[in-house]
């Protein structure tokens, strides 16, 4: 039921985004949020909007960038891959060489592109890994 809840609340946002800023100003480059609020509460509310994306965006990076070496982490600790990547700190207790994984995945994307190439590298790869999880979810709940 929640999943339904949010996915409702998702399209209707979706929809008012779309309703409020025509799809050629959507495809300008310009936040599209800042500009539903602006149309909606003036320039104060195209900053705020434009702050609420900022926050949100860093928010879900900022979690990607701790929940990523952890999968690393438990993939090399189920063997599924390099097993010296399950190696903890001794004492941060961190599986710092997975984070050193990360970090350099992280560092080959800003040395070999653009913010959109990096957004699209991120994206894809993102995406990828999301419906690969979710299709073994339903792998495993068939067995």
């Amino acid at each position: 039921m929640g999943v339904a809840i949010v996915t409702a609340i998702y399209i209707l946002t979706s929809a008012v985004f779309l309703y409020l800023v025509p799809l050629e100003r959507v495809t300008s480059g310009e936040t599209f949020a800042a500009q539903a609020g602006e149309l909606l509460f003036g320039p104060a509310g195209g900053q705020v909007f434009a702050w609420i994306v900022i926050v949100a965006v860093l928010g879900s990076l900022l979690g990607l960038l701790m929940a990523l070496p952890r999968v690393y982490y438990a993939m090399a600790s189920d063997g599924v891959f390099f097993k010296a990547v399950a190696a903890v700190h001794p004492r941060f207790g961190t599986p710092a060489r997975a984070i050193a994984i990360q970090a350099g995945i992280a560092s080959l994307y800003v040395a070999l592109g653009t913010f959109n190439q990096i957004i699209a590298y991120f994206v894809f790869v993102t995406v990828l890994f999301v419906g690969l999880t979710v299709a073994g979810l339903f792998r495993i709940r068939r067995r």
